[in-house]
């Protein structure tokens, strides 16, 4: 159950955003971190800020947590295209943790990003609690980490983060899911090895 409603999450969007753009301007929050060579945790980008990923760090994808509005006030989407960034939206409720299957399909799309030695740049409004949940969960499928560990690391990092009772939750959730896929493919080479060919 969100801690807000989507009326709500619309309401405060630009008041927040300003706010996080002010942080980010007087040099108290940065607007990205790298997290490691693979995943830059950040701020939704303004088109300054797009081009800049794009010329200067040389962003090879993207991860959206933002709900469609959220991109088009001050973004433009068409940006990743022209420069052939691959693109993935996960719309996820401001000031709300990401439902499970989406972060699936978040680390599904970071892993094939670090197989292929790219990097990319995760972000939702701030760099905070939507972005910081997926790159937690990045974490402890790639480097086999706990939950508080990953949390730790990110913080660590990026200090503004956000990993309270309920993000930790939602991090066991995705630990548990994880375990029981291993367990559900161990089970089918199994069956494989055991079954005449």
């Amino acid at each position: 159950m969100p801690l807000i409603s989507s009326y709500l999450a619309r309401l405060f969007f630009l008041p927040t955003y300003g706010y996080t753009q002010l942080l980010s301007y007087i040099g108290i929050r940065k607007s990205y971190d790298y997290i490691d060579n693979t995943v830059i945790i950040g701020i939704l980008p303004t088109i300054a800020l797009q081009k800049y990923l794009i010329k200067q760090e040389k962003i090879d994808a993207v991860v959206s947590m933002n709900e469609d509005y959220e991109l088009t006030y001050v973004s433009d989407q068409s940006l990743w295209t022209k420069h052939e960034i691959q693109h993935l939206r996960l719309p996820t409720l401001d000031f709300s943790n990401p439902q499970i299957e989406n972060l699936f399909r978040g680390v599904k799309f970071l892993r094939t990003v670090r197989k292929a030695n790219k990097t990319a740049y995760v972000h939702c409004k701030a760099g905070r609690q939507r972005s910081a949940n997926l790159v937690a969960c990045y974490l402890i499928d790639t480097y086999a980490v706990a939950p508080d560990e990953a949390a730790r690391h990110i913080r660590s990092i990026r200090p503004s983060t956000i990993f309270g009772v309920q993000e930790i939750k939602r991090l066991n959730e995705f630990v548990e899911r994880l375990r029981e896929e291993h367990y559900k493919k161990q089970q089918e080479q199994n069956e494989k090895i055991q079954s005449p060919t």
